[in-house]
């Protein structure tokens, strides 16, 4: 294998913000010419984050000399037209390109780049994927009502789906697991989270010696959060993988929210801990700087298991291109047995980084940080993990309808007062239980822009009222000095916030126990990577 070259600079910069959520690339620092990206990656044709700058450089071209480029290009130079197609495929302006190459010289271009984008529009039921997504997403984008399949006139997206509920036993409901476990009351005594201060403070004392704060607390007014805090953080990794040398630096933004200003304060700097672990690290030995060692093995699947190690097969990860077999780099985690045992695993390590670009290819066009979490004890990180993969998963497979709606009224003072300003300001926020059929209280708040845009957030917890307060806080809607929203659902059924269904124990421990347990009984099986840094000591975890 051919040793690494110069290091390249790659700064990851904001490029969208959508609901909140920011979309960023890496881009090399200083630009490079499109001559002199085309002849490195030549030389590192597995680096995502140069073949997604050379598409974006071609797809600023007008559709003339995007067309040029790909008739010049010499019939063996695959890169370049594999480049070509991929801003065909991602650019609406190129997209009649597609019909200047054959199908099947595309799919044997597809096999020429790192990225998923041209094997994904190759597969052939993607044309019936793409429609489907359109009705989705206008479902959950503008709440609009999703037609009936019969009346959809295209095949269901997935196979053996007839659009019927599962047959489910209530022996694998939450309610029974929490008998299970605990056969006397449905609780026990257990260590409960630490006071908000301990938890700043242990937090503080980690970051600051880190000197990686970039300017002060500020205050945030884009969620429905009475408290809602915001702080820039920087930092500057490097990478050696392979033929891959290069170093990525960014300053991103944390946020955190809550009713009170400490717990706001709190999930901000919480979220600074975590995200910092979510960016690694690499060397030849593998992943720098987490207090758990963790060595990279480079190989396929098939080859991992031929030593005897247990790996997760990709393909159960539902990705968006079939894993072939291909070689990646695999990293040791922790798997929650159908027992109820603790074993290894190894997973890409791609699943558990964010921009994590080794010399491999991508199993995703995008993977976010769901599933990312810390916490005061690792129980504490692995919960609030589960807690957020239940929420996200349940929110994607749960489409609105308004059968499920519901508003929130409560006799507390403080929640009362603030429900009340809501209205006062014409701001109208209503609920949707997503639960899933074993019962862990699941919802979204939304609150619909003027123009028909719908701004939503999520929950998910053992105890329903938490669920609830975290959909609100995450609501990116402008609040105290946002506009009038569009008026709420009418005849909706109103649910004292009080009397929603808590199984908590309000211990982590015991909460994770239950949750768990309750996820075995439904056939899953949870994995965990402890990615804690040693220089903070702070439990994070991917799950």
């Amino acid at each position: 294998m051919p040793s690494p070259v110069t290091c390249l600079h790659y700064r990851l910069t904001l490029k969208a913000t959508a609901a909140s959520t920011g979309f960023f690339a890496a881009v090399p620092h200083p630009p490079k010419f499109l001559e002199d990206g085309l002849a490195y990656q030549r030389r590192h044709p597995n680096d995502s984050f140069m073949q997604a700058y050379l598409i974006e450089r071609i797809g600023k071209m007008d559709r003339a000399e995007a067309e040029a480029m790909l008739i010049q290009a010499p019939p063996n130079d695959l890169l370049l037209r594999a480049l070509v197609m991929e801003a065909a495929t991602l650019y609406p302006h190129l997209s009649d390109l597609r019909r200047r190459v054959k199908r099947r010289t595309a799919q044997t271009l597809g096999q020429h780049t790192p990225l998923v984008f041209l094997r994904s529009r190759m597969l052939p039921d993607q044309d019936c994927h793409r429609q489907w997504a359109e009705r989705f997403q206008a479902n959950i984008a503008r709440h609009r009502p999703l037609p009936p399949p019969a009346q959809v006139g295209l095949a269901f997206p997935v196979k053996g789906v007839d659009g019927g509920d599962p047959p489910f036993s209530e022996a694998a409901h939450l309610k029974s697991v929490i008998r299970r476990c605990f056969p006397q009351n449905g609780r026990t005594a257990g260590s409960p989270r630490p006071p908000l201060a301990e938890t700043i403070a242990r937090a503080q004392a980690a970051l600051t010696p880190l000197d990686l704060f970039d300017g002060p607390e500020m205050r945030h007014q884009s969620s429905l959060s009475l408290y809602a805090l915001l702080r820039k953080w920087r930092f500057n990794h490097k990478i050696n993988s392979g033929v891959l040398n290069y170093t990525l630096a960014s300053t991103q933004t944390a946020y955190g929210r809550g009713l009170s200003l400490e717990a706001a304060r709190a999930s901000c700097l919480m979220e600074v801990v975590e995200r910092c672990a979510s960016f690694a690290s690499v060397d030849t030995d593998g992943v720098v700087g987490t207090r758990r060692s963790h060595p990279l093995r480079h190989g396929s699947r098939a080859a991992l298991q031929a030593e005897g190690l247990p790996v997760l097969d990709p393909n159960r990860l539902r990705l968006e291109v079939p894993y072939q077999g291909e070689p990646l780099y695999w990293i040791e985690g922790e798997q929650r047995t159908a027992e109820g045992r603790m074993q290894a695993i190894w997973v890409p390590a791609q699943c558990v980084f964010l921009f994590c670009n080794l010399d491999e290819r991508a199993l995703f066009s995008g993977l976010g940080s769901t599933g990312l979490a810390s916490g005061n004890t690792m129980a504490e990180a692995r919960l609030s993990a589960l807690y957020e993969l239940l929420e996200r998963d349940n929110e994607a497979v749960n489409p609105f309808h308004p059968s499920r709606c519901f508003n929130v009224w409560s006799e507390d003072e403080q929640l009362r007062a603030l429900l009340e300003d809501y209205r006062a300001r014409g701001v109208h926020l209503q609920f949707q239980d997503i639960s899933p059929v074993f019962g862990i209280p699941c919802c979204t708040c939304f609150v619909t822009h003027p123009d028909g845009r719908v701004a939503k957030g999520g929950g998910a917890n053992l105890d329903g009222r938490r669920a609830v307060l975290s959909a609100l806080t995450e609501t990116p809607y402008p609040y105290p000095d946002g506009p009038p929203s569009a008026p709420g659902l009418a005849d909706l059924p109103w649910l004292q916030y009080e009397s929603l269904p808590n199984f908590s124990t309000d211990s982590p421990e015991m909460d994770l126990l239950i949750v768990e347990e309750t996820l075995r009984a439904n056939g899953f099986s949870p994995i965990y990577v402890d990615i804690t840094r040693q220089d903070m000591g702070i439990p994070v975890v991917k799950a």
